[in-house]
């Protein structure tokens, strides 16, 4: 009886040894490795052109933003200079239109606009608006940005090079 419980756990063991051999021979794992590289929506959104009114006094250029990675070379800032020539009377103003493109073949682009004060005391305003629409612009198509900088009270003293920065979000939409 002795070497029969012997027999039975030595063979219960040996059972235990080829479930856990053979477990092992019939499992396997597998393994997924990759990378993803996506160029962002926003490369194909960018200033194609821009002019002014009046077209004396002020200056407008498109270019690159310092440092922006760009891979298609778009140009995504927009710098407006007046002189001091230009906005003498409360009221006057300058008016500025740029053509913002959307060069994507999939997405809408929906550009949400800000507008600024003056940083000098609330010199002048700048609002900007659209031409046509709402900012939605449709794949492959334009839409022209108005903006007005206009002067709301006159300095007591010269102001040299008083900046202001509005950034316009651009977000991509389905078609």
């Amino acid at each position: 009886m002795k070497n029969r419980k012997k027999i039975v756990v030595a063979l219960l063991l040996v059972c235990a040894l080829c479930l856990g051999i053979g477990y092992a021979a019939l499992t396997d794992n597998l393994y997924v490795d990759g990378t993803v590289s996506v160029s962002p929506f926003a490369y194909n959104v960018y200033f194609a052109s821009a002019t002014s009114d009046p077209a004396s006094g002020v200056t407008v250029n498109i270019g690159d933003e310092a440092g922006a990675e760009d891979p298609q070379g778009h140009d995504d800032k927009l710098t407006i200079a007046v002189d001091n020539t230009v906005l003498n009377v409360v009221g006057d103003k300058v008016t500025v239109s740029a053509v913002i493109k959307n060069d994507n073949t999939d997405y809408k682009a929906q550009v949400a606009l800000n507008n600024t004060v003056s940083t000098k005391s609330g010199l002048y305003e700048v609002t900007c608006t659209w031409a046509d629409g709402d900012g939605t612009i449709a794949v492959s198509g334009q839409n022209t940005v108005k903006i007005e900088i206009k002067l709301l009270s006159v300095p007591t003293e010269s102001v040299v090079d008083d900046a202001f920065t509005i950034t316009f979000s651009v977000t991509a939409v389905e078609p």
